[in-house]
């Protein structure tokens, strides 16, 4: 695997005039080591190559949104995309239950207490309980 440890992580964001793209944006540019290169809105988008701080309703940074990946995709090392709530959340989901089970192979669960902690801000509809019974079969599978 490629280490990013000698320059900054350049980011793309989907979604760049919607609600989490704007917040991305915006907390993307409190990290030194992230550089928010480009953003995607949808193809014929009146947002496309608009300044994506003023997108995010920020001061303008010199940064354009565009309506094409194509036109950016050598200037990126990870695209964040947040334009499907129910995408987005079935990818984030998979991913922890992955960690959590490849977690609980590397270790001596006997040995440790472990806290899942799920957070999200308070207008997000999410099922909850769901997501607790699928924790609860990977650690009882495992």
């Amino acid at each position: 695997m490629k280490t990013l440890n000698h320059h900054r992580i350049r980011i793309i964001t989907t979604g760049a005039n919607g609600k989490m793209g704007s917040q991305i944006t915006r907390t993307a540019l409190n990290f030194p080591q992230i550089v928010h290169v480009a953003a995607l809105v949808r193809n014929k988008s009146p947002f496309a190559y608009q300044d994506i701080g003023k997108l995010a309703n920020i001061t303008p940074i010199g940064i354009l949104a565009h309506d094409n990946i194509e036109e950016i995709k050598s200037e990126f090392d990870i695209l964040i995309d947040f334009t499907s709530p129910n995408s987005s959340l079935d990818y984030g989901i998979s991913i922890i239950l992955n960690l959590l089970e490849k977690t609980l192979h590397t270790i001596d669960i006997n040995n440790f207490d472990i806290d899942i902690i799920e957070m999200h801000h308070k207008k997000k509809l999410t099922l909850h309980h769901q997501l607790l019974l699928k924790y609860i079969t990977v650690l009882k599978i495992n």
